[in-house]
């Protein structure tokens, strides 16, 4: 073994000790698609300097290549005999996922390998799957991020550790270095012919435009994979103090996150921006199809503006601004009109949404019920039996007590601050078409039992107790 290739396997152990990539007697599995760098990583790991591992090298056959694709299989499977590593591989048709997963070959190729390298580290116990990416992949991915229109998580392109459970240890290493130790150890790997193929956004940056580059300046990947490493380190910091922020101002349950907008508002862009993927992330798991369009949508609700506006999302979601807040949520079908009850007197009537209405004889001195307005005390002469429940219509009117005159039940909504999902369900009682009590909301002046010589009822809106 040449010195440079002692250099090389100390460097690698310098690496995967200071970031804890994987500890003495820790089992990885290795990718290992017989090419260069996945070759290189094999060898490399199987004869670390004082860091010794159990290693299990997988190759997933893709299926694209036909007998070369087999050929590379048999290369794997041998060169992890010579290693004596235990070998594990699958094949998949990735022309067929990439049909059902609607994406390109380059991309559903990417999916089912990491999915499949998953699985054989479930099944070995294995600590993490090590990745052969190296500082050339490094400023390529960040190109074309660049190219995308990502912003600084995307230019920070591929991590040292993405998850608990995917590692890069030869992130820092160039593909000169892998080449020359690739040599002087005397391995053989195989060349995949694909990746000459310039249809392939990463093969045209690899092979046409890094060249043009690197005239320019010659050192012009190393520069892009340092400066994706600082972006990284920046990009960490931030998502730090967004996890802080979304913990302080989150309201979270599993079908919506709400925030209040006078919190949220005034912190910096980039923040809430941040703050806002989050709250995305967790009610969908990934931030698949959100868009910068999308943050800057959900961020101008948090301008002053008309109430009660709604932002389409990716993934069956929308935001909304409800007044004084902001909600992130699943977008509830479309629920059925409920519509009407009739209230024939005394006795309990079931409503819509799980709530019941119950009407009853009042035996003490009538008087006005405190409270919420859930329960009221009612002059039935005032408003006589049958009543009628049902939702909002347009055009209602409501006289609230000490009003001579009617309002329009809307302007009242909107004095309430409520929102349009609230608006929709809210039980309204009336008697001879007149509307007298918003159900849980306010009570018309006529309907409140006040003269001695009335006929009370008492009426309450319940919701069904909890189920234990």
């Amino acid at each position: 073994m040449t010195g440079s290739s002692r250099q090389l396997l100390a460097a690698v152990a310098r690496t995967i000790r200071e970031h804890d990539l994987a500890r003495p007697g820790d089992t990885l599995v290795v990718g290992f698609s017989g090419g260069a760098d996945s070759t290189a990583l094999l060898h490399i790991l199987s004869c670390l300097p004082g860091l010794p591992l159990n290693l299990v090298a997988a190759h997933l056959n893709h299926g694209l290549r036909g007998h070369d694709s087999d050929q590379d299989q048999q290369f794997c499977r041998l060169a992890a005999e010579r290693l004596s590593i235990p070998f594990e591989t699958g094949t998949i048709d990735v022309a067929a996922a990439a049909r059902h997963l609607r994406c390109g070959l380059e991309d559903a190729g990417r999916r089912v390998r990491m999915q499949f390298l998953e699985e054989v580290r479930l099944r070995h116990c294995a600590a993490a799957v090590a990745l052969a990416h190296h500082a050339d992949d490094q400023a390529e991915t960040m190109l074309m991020r660049l190219l995308r229109g990502a912003g600084p998580a995307g230019l920070a392109a591929m991590r040292i550790r993405t998850g608990r459970h995917q590692i890069r240890p030869l992130l820092y290493l160039s593909r000169i270095q892998i080449e020359r130790y690739l040599s002087d150890s005397g391995l053989a790997w195989r060349e995949d012919s694909s990746n000459h193929d310039t249809r392939f956004l990463r093969n045209h940056i690899r092979h046409r435009i890094m060249p043009l580059l690197e005239k320019t300046s010659p050192s012009a990947g190393r520069h892009m994979s340092s400066t994706a490493q600082l972006l990284a380190d920046d990009n960490h910091l931030l998502d730090t103090l967004a996890q802080a922020e979304f913990d302080r101002l989150a309201r979270c349950s599993a079908e919506s996150i709400v925030f209040d907008v006078q919190s949220l508002a005034p912190l910096h862009p980039a923040l809430t921006g941040r703050i806002i993927r989050l709250a995305y992330g967790k009610l969908t798991g990934n931030l698949l199809n959100l868009t910068s369009c999308h943050i800057n949508s959900i961020r101008n609700l948090l301008d002053d503006g008309p109430p009660n506006r709604v932002t389409p999302l990716p993934s069956s979601l929308n935001a909304r601004r409800e007044y004084g807040r902001l909600v992130v949520a699943r977008n509830r079908p479309l629920a059925a009109d409920p519509g009407e009850v009739h209230i024939t007197g005394c006795g309990r009537f079931k409503l819509w949404d799980g709530l019941f209405l119950t009407v009853e004889e009042y035996s003490d001195n009538p008087r006005r019920y405190p409270g919420d307005y859930s329960s009221v005390v009612i002059d039935q002469d005032q408003v006589p039996f049958p009543w009628l429940a049902r939702t909002f219509q347009p055009g209602d009117r409501f006289q609230p007590g000490g009003m001579r005159g009617t309002k329009k039940l809307k302007d009242l909504f909107i004095d309430l601050k409520l929102p349009l999902e609230q608006r929709r369900r809210i039980p309204l009682l009336l008697s001879a078409g007149r509307l007298f009590w918003v159900a849980g909301i306010r009570l018309g002046g006529p309907a409140a039992a006040a003269s001695p010589n009335c006929r009370p009822v008492t009426v309450r809106l319940e919701s069904p107790p909890p189920i234990d």
